[in-house]
């Protein structure tokens, strides 16, 4: 995947956390592509209609995207999303900073 393409604000999760966050980056004039990953097609079609995000329900294709990927699911599910995540071949990854 080209860099060009590592844009994106990708939040992985869709609850609570995600759409606080959302209002807060929406009410400040971020204008930056923003794409959330859940694996909830519910939560996903309600934060694009209220916050014009992108969804993606692949995880893969989520992180691809990702400048900057927050992570915000549930402290018992971190765990499991890391691993897949790490799974993934390194270009898929975005850098440390």
């Amino acid at each position: 995947m080209k860099n060009a393409r590592k844009n994106a604000m990708v939040f992985l999760g869709g609850g609570r956390i995600t759409g606080a966050l959302l209002a807060g980056l929406r009410l400040a004039g971020y204008s930056r592509p923003i794409v959330v990953h859940d694996r909830h097609p519910q939560k996903l079609r309600q934060l694009r209609i209220q916050y014009g995000v992108k969804v993606e329900p692949g995880l893969h294709r989520a992180v691809e995207q990702a400048h900057l990927l927050v992570v915000a699911v549930r402290p018992d599910s971190v765990r499991e999303l890391l691993r897949q995540i790490g799974q993934f071949p390194s270009k898929a990854r975005p850098k440390s900073p």
